[in-house]
């Protein structure tokens, strides 16, 4: 939302942003046995267009998306081939970003590649990706993403994960 914000930041914009997006998502648990390890493959994918209310601002095309091989859904639903723990519960996977100006701009496609491995547990989930630019004005060198998600309802099911209005109690 457009002037809310640190004023005190050098980049502080007085505009807002709309992204209507649309999220897609493909698994392939469907497929023969005979391509039955590539049940794992899962694609999921982002398309939104910004709009800005900033007339001087160029709207962009957002659009991203995952290529992931489960290791868990293999060792689970298609054969136990015996990968040992810790690695039965890793997801390796390559993301990508992308912003595509479509007006007032001369910039052209910037993003980054994200090959890296996921790790599922019961209560969290760590993650470490390189980010690989795609090209000089997306930026210079290569970075790295590290994530760690805690999954506050698994840790304290008495307090999250259930409905906070109309639950089982209230029928």
């Amino acid at each position: 939302m457009g002037g809310t914000g640190s004023k005190a930041l050098s980049s502080y914009q007085y505009y807002t942003t709309y992204t209507p997006n649309l999220y897609i998502g493909k698994g392939f648990n469907e497929l023969p046995d005979s391509l039955r390890y590539l049940r794992p493959l899962a694609f999921t994918s982002v398309v939104g267009y910004d709009l800005y209310s900033n007339a001087a601002t160029s709207n962009a095309l957002e659009w991203s998306g995952s290529l992931q091989y489960s290791i868990p859904y293999l060792q689970e639903h298609v054969e136990d081939v015996g990968v040992p723990r810790p690695f039965r519960d890793m997801i390796p996977l390559v993301e990508f970003q992308m912003t595509t100006p479509t007006n007032r701009s001369a910039v052209p496609t910037t993003g980054t590649i994200d090959p890296g491995i996921l790790w599922e547990g019961k209560y969290c989930q760590i993650s470490l990706e390189a980010s690989i630019p795609i090209n000089g004005q997306t930026g210079p060198a290569v970075g790295g993403l590290f994530q760690v998600q805690v999954f506050i309802d698994d840790l304290f099911p008495k307090i999250f994960g259930h409905p906070i209005f109309f639950g089982d109690d209230d029928k």
